[in-house]
């Protein structure tokens, strides 16, 4: 029971994180259309090659929270964040000098692990 216990508690866990992370990204994202911003994609076991339309936030949450939903430690060893627009490793190495100088998803995933690591 104490291991069945830990283990939904751990994939709850990353479940969260994955929905939490996707959130901040979207926070972070340079705005020009929106597109980028709207296209942080979460997957479970495998990466995803297309590219979502433009959404709201709460859109892009509650789609990151589904994706994230079907995650199950005792089968899935990897989940992915990613952005598939064209330019999104352009915008990580900083081309969007005024909105994301130092990039997004490096900046996020640092300052999220360590929120997340040491919440209450």
């Amino acid at each position: 029971i104490l291991a069945k216990t830990a283990k939904t508690s751990f994939d709850n866990s990353i479940k969260d994180f994955s929905a939490e992370l996707v959130s901040k990204l979207f926070d972070n994202s340079p705005v020009d259309t929106g597109l980028y911003r709207s296209n942080h994609t979460v997957s479970i076991g495998s990466l995803v090659d297309q590219e979502q339309p433009i959404n709201d936030k709460s859109t892009v949450i509650y789609n990151a929270r589904m994706d994230a939903k079907s995650y199950d430690s005792s089968r899935d060893s990897v989940v992915y964040i990613q952005n598939n627009v064209d330019y999104a490793e352009k915008l990580e190495f900083g081309h969007s000098q005024r909105q994301a100088p130092q990039g997004i998803y490096g900046q996020t995933l640092s300052s999220s692990t360590f929120k997340f690591l040491f919440k209450d």
